[in-house]
C-alpha cells in the first residue's frame, strides 16, 4: 500500500467526533442560556478498504508518526429542553519515504532511488440539535438530528532517479450526511456520571453510524471524561478515496461549563 493511501486512512477520523462535552448536559429546565466547551482526543484503531480493495489497519502509534497539527473541540448551547451542539476537527498530516528499489525496463530490472512525500488536510464538522424527551431525578434522554461533514485534501509527490522532475497527484473529496439519534446522561453520584450516544444517517455516503459511552467526574472547574467510541462509514461509488471505514478506540476529554 502506498503512503498516499496510508495518509488518507490516517486522516479520516484520528481524532474525530467526541460526545464528552455533550455528556455533561445540564438537565434543568432553566430558561437561561447555558454553555459548554470541550477539548478532547480520540486514540483509535483505523480499519478500512481502499478503492483497490486492499484492507488497511493503523494503530495510534502509527498515526502519531505522521501528525503535524490537530484541533478538536466541541461547543454546546442549551436553553430549557433544547440544545445545539457543534463539533469541529482539523487535522494535518505529512510523511516521507525514501529507499532503493528496482523498476522493470524491458527485460532488465533497473535499480533506482525513490523519494515519496504526502500531505493531507482533513476537516470533520458535526452540527446537531437535541430535544429532551424524558427527565427524571438522576437521568435524562434526548433525541437529536443534524448533519455530519467529512472533507479530505491529499497531495502526493514522487521523485525517482529514472524520472526527471517530480510527479504529483492531488485529490480531494467531501461528503455530507444527515443523521438522527438519541443520547442520554445518568448521574451515578454527585460527582460521577455516565453518558451515551447513538446516531445513524446517510446522504453523501451510503451509511454512517456512531456509538459512544463515557464516564465522567465533576470537579469545581468542570469535568474529566473517558470512554469508548466507534464510528463507521460505507461510502458510495462517488467517493474516490475509500470504500468503507471503521474507527474505534478510547476517548478522553475535559469539559468547562459557563
Amino acid at each position: 500500500m502506498t503512503l498516499a493511501w496510508l495518509m488518507v486512512a490516517i486522516g479520516v477520523f484520528t481524532p474525530v467526533v467526541s460526545t464528552a462535552a455533550e455528556a455533561a448536559a445540564n438537565r434543568t429546565t432553566n430558561d437561561d442560556w447555558q454553555f459548554k466547551a470541550q477539548v478532547y482526543g480520540w486514540l483509535p484503531t483505523i480499519e478500512g478498504t481502499l478503492p483497490t480493495n486492499d484492507d488497511i489497519e493503523l494503530t495510534i502509534d502509527e498515526i502519531f508518526d505522521y501528525l503535524d497539527l490537530t484541533f478538536m473541540g466541541v461547543f454546546q448551547a442549551r436553553k430549557g429542553n433544547w440544545a445545539v451542539v457543534s463539533d469541529v476537527t482539523y487535522l494535518k498530516l505529512s510523511g516521507d519515504d525514501a529507499g532503493n528499489t528496482t523498476i522493470p525496463v524491458g527485460p532488465l530490472d533497473v535499480p533506482t532511488r525513490v523519494d515519496f512525500g504526502a500531505d493531507m488536510k482533513t476537516w470533520i464538522v458535526n452540527l446537531a440539535g437535541a430535544y429532551r424527551v424524558l427527565q427524571a431525578d438522576n437521568y435524562d434522554v434526548q433525541v437529536l438530528a443534524g448533519a455530519r461533514y467529512l472533507s479530505l485534501d491529499v497531495e502526493t509527490k514522487l521523485d525517482t532517479s529514472l524520472i526527471l522532475g517530480a510527479k504529483a497527484v492531488d485529490g480531494s473529496d467531501g461528503v455530507w450526511d444527515a443523521v438522527v439519534g438519541v443520547r442520554g446522561l445518568a448521574d451515578l453520584s454527585d460527582k460521577w456520571w455516565l453518558t451515551y450516544r447513538f446516531d445513524i444517517g446517510a446522504g453523501g455516503s451510503d451509511l454512517t453510524w456512531n456509538a459512544s459511552a463515557q464516564f465522567g467526574r465533576r470537579y469545581n472547574w468542570g469535568s474529566l471524561a473517558a470512554g469508548y467510541r466507534y464510528l463507521h462509514y460505507d461510502f458510495d461509488s462517488d467517493f474516490k478515496l475509500m470504500k468503507d471505514l471503521d474507527v474505534y478506540g478510547p476517548v478522553i476529554g475535559a469539559v468547562w461549563e459557563f
